[in-house]
């Protein structure tokens, strides 16, 4: 059974929520909601994601966000502290895979 989503996409302004959240059969549905700072993470958005990621803790959940780079994807998936998998775009998987490398390469000193 669907559950009602918490907050609306059509809500724009100071009172609008940072992230609207659905769950749809067992699966929760992200998205945030800051298009006027271009979806740009902020505290009160990373202890939503955080809150909300931990509600739906023993199912799924998918985060939908739109970018103009694919750095930002991936460092506000890195903030949220959950495990996560990329499922597609490739690019994104590619070049997560890449920063990944380049993570590993600075914890191991070289």
């Amino acid at each position: 059974m669907p559950q009602q989503p918490s907050g609306s996409l059509s809500a724009t302004g100071p009172d609008a929520p940072v992230l609207v959240t659905e769950v749809t059969d067992r699966i929760g549905v992200l998205t945030l909601n800051r298009p006027a700072r271009r979806n740009a993470l902020n505290g009160e958005l990373i202890a939503a994601l955080d809150a909300a990621v931990a509600e739906i803790d023993a199912g799924r959940c998918r985060v939908r966000m739109t970018a103009d780079a694919l750095e930002w994807p991936i460092m506000g998936l890195g903030l949220v502290g959950a495990d996560f998998q990329v499922i597609s775009p490739p690019e994104l998987i590619e070049w997560m895979r890449d920063w990944g490398a380049r993570f590993s390469r600075a914890a191991a000193g070289k």
